[in-house]
Order: C-alpha cells, then structure tokens, then sequence
C-alpha cells in the first residue's frame, strides 16, 4: 500500500495539458492575424497622441498558450511601443483608467520585459512598474507570479 494520495507521475511537464490551452479553438495565425490588426490600432491611437487608448487596445485580449508563440512575441512588442511611447509623468493618469485585470497583464508585460533587458529598456520598465504597484497593490505582484498564464514572447 503506497503511502502517496497523489499520483505524481501523472504531474509530469510531457503528460500536463493546460485546461486553457485546450479551451483555445483558434490556429496560431487566426491568433496572429487579431493581433496584427491590433496593432494597427495600437499605431493609429499613438499616432493621434493617445497613449490611454493605446494601452487599453494593447492589453485587450493577450494571447497565452504555447502556440502562440509569435502572436506573444509580436503582442508583447506592441506593449513595449506603447509603454516606451507615454511621457513618465503620464504614466500615473494612465494607470488609473485601468482595470484591475488589466494591471495585472501589464505587469506581466513589464516583467517579460524586465526579464530580457537586452531587449527591452529597463529603466522604462522600472518606471511603469513602481506606477503599477502604487495603483495595484502588492496584489498585483502576487496574482502574476502565481498565474499559470504566462507571456513568452522571446
């Protein structure tokens, strides 16, 4: 009699299936072609010098799922744009029309970020982030570390 409640080998990463990944009825380039057109959004709302809007189209919606791959990459680069874009004393106002859920996909956007900084500007990055846990709390750090739901776009 084994002294294990758990079958642990059915744990294993090669055996996982991500309930949302198998959720998602979308190919890969229906998931990249949503989001191709958002970003033609993105520019038009940067372009008439609206960063808010900008931001809320850019964090509509993420793509997650392994499959994605290029959709998450093309996506977190359209969020970089827009964070790159705003001026820091900005920032503060634009996170505040955010919803709480939106916080939390912006700032796993930051943290991809700040985990590729050759990438991406760090010191931006830092700027959003100290904006976002004012706005959203040490909440927000919590709920993204712990979301299965994560961004790969490198």
């Amino acid at each position: 009699m084994s002294h294990r409640q758990i079958d642990i080998d059915a744990l294993n990463d090669d055996r996982y299936v991500d309930e949302f990944e198998a959720l998602t009825t979308k190919t890969a380039e229906e998931v990249e072609a949503q989001v191709q057109t958002k970003a033609g959004s993105v520019r038009t709302a940067l372009s008439r010098g609206n960063s808010e809007e900008a931001l809320h189209i850019a964090l509509s919606d993420p793509p997650y799922g392994k499959q994605f791959h290029g959709a998450q990459k093309l996506n977190g680069q359209v969020v970089m744009d827009v964070l790159n874009s705003v001026k820091s004393s900005d920032i503060s106002s634009i996170i505040k029309t955010l919803s709480p859920q939106e916080i939390d996909t912006l700032a796993k956007y930051i943290y991809h970020g700040l985990a590729h900084p050759a990438t991406y500007n760090c010191g931006v990055l830092l700027s959003w982030h100290e904006k976002v846990i004012e706005v959203g709390g040490l909440g927000t750090i919590v709920r993204v570390l712990s979301d299965n739901k994560v961004i790969r776009a490198q």
